[in-house]
């Protein structure tokens, strides 16, 4: 008596069933991973854009003159500018810098740029600028 299937070759319905859940839970890891990314990368821009925001105030105010009032004064909290800066991707960033007087010698300031943005994070620069009496 011959058998129906014997020595025919495929899959069974069990087994197709058992493939396609396991390819179903890969595909649902991929696409967490993918979320993931695209967070990670909205970050890392936001964050790309007020580091590049506080190294274009340190430039600023390290390219002034020696005898300019803002190296030569002490301030503390001061704004660079009257309103908040907003880039193309909606976020917004405030820049403060604060001037020390005579330190860490006598005759240089350290500048002090905080750029904060709308999420919390925040990026601080020092530099260092000679003044003149």
């Amino acid at each position: 008596m011959r058998y129906p299937g014997k020595g025919q070759k495929g899959f069974t319905l069990v087994e197709l069933l058992i493939a396609l859940t396991i390819f179903a839970i890969g595909l649902l890891s991929l696409a967490g991973m993918q979320v993931t990314a695209i967070q990670t990368n909205s970050s890392a821009s936001s964050l790309s854009a007020a580091t590049a925001l506080a190294q274009g105030v340190m430039e600023e105010i390290l390219a002034l003159d020696v005898n300019h009032p803002l190296i030569r004064t002490n301030a503390a909290d001061a704004t660079w500018w009257s309103d908040r800066v907003v880039d193309g991707g909606g976020g917004s960033y405030d820049a403060t810098y604060d001037v020390v007087r005579d330190a860490p010698v006598v005759g240089v300031s350290t500048i002090t740029v905080t750029v904060s943005n709308n999420l919390g994070r925040t990026i601080n620069l020092t530099g260092y600028r000679r003044y003149v009496d």
